[in-house]
């Protein structure tokens, strides 16, 4: 994982105006997993989580739908989209970038640079044998997503919506 972090991170430049730029346009030079995950973290620290997942989901759906790098083709997959900008986000939220770059949070986090990622929260067949998780956000099966809540939080909020 590391390898492919370093070798994802030297792709990724930092003009992030620059980025946003060409994302508008849907016109990236590139369309990979990195930048998936840039976009991700980009939006995410611009605009936060409410906001940036939102932000997030269009942007990909902008370059699917209007980019040459993507041929026409309709792969937009929500409950992906919506799995690595939760994994992006609990990364930026549980760590330090002391550099504030994204090829920095990329050598954080070496682990997001592999795109079998999901695999490890979801079976194949719920992520993707099952043509609804294309449309709508579905759950992993196989563990629960991390959470920037702490467990002793979590317990005391159910604990109250109980109550």
């Amino acid at each position: 994982a590391r390898a492919a972090a370093e070798e994802a991170a030297a792709g990724e430049g930092g003009d992030e105006a620059a980025f946003l730029r060409q994302l508008g346009a849907a016109e990236l030079p590139r369309w990979d997993h990195a930048t998936h995950l840039r976009v991700a973290w980009v939006l995410l620290c611009v605009h936060g989580r409410r906001e940036g997942v939102r932000r997030v989901c269009e942007a990909v759906r902008g370059m699917i739908e209007r980019s040459a790098l993507v041929g026409g083709r309709k792969t937009y997959h929500e409950t992906m989209t919506y799995f690595w900008i939760h994994m992006v986000h609990y990364a930026i939220a549980t760590t330090r970038n002391p550099d504030a770059t994204f090829a920095s949070f990329l050598l954080l986090h070496p682990i997001l640079a592999d795109s079998r990622l999901p695999l490890t929260y979801y079976s194949h067949d719920a992520l993707l044998g099952d043509a609804a998780a294309r449309e709508r956000v579905a759950l992993p099966d196989l563990r629960p997503l991390p959470s920037v809540v702490p467990a002793a939080v979590a317990a005391t909020m159910a604990a109250a919506a109980r109550a």
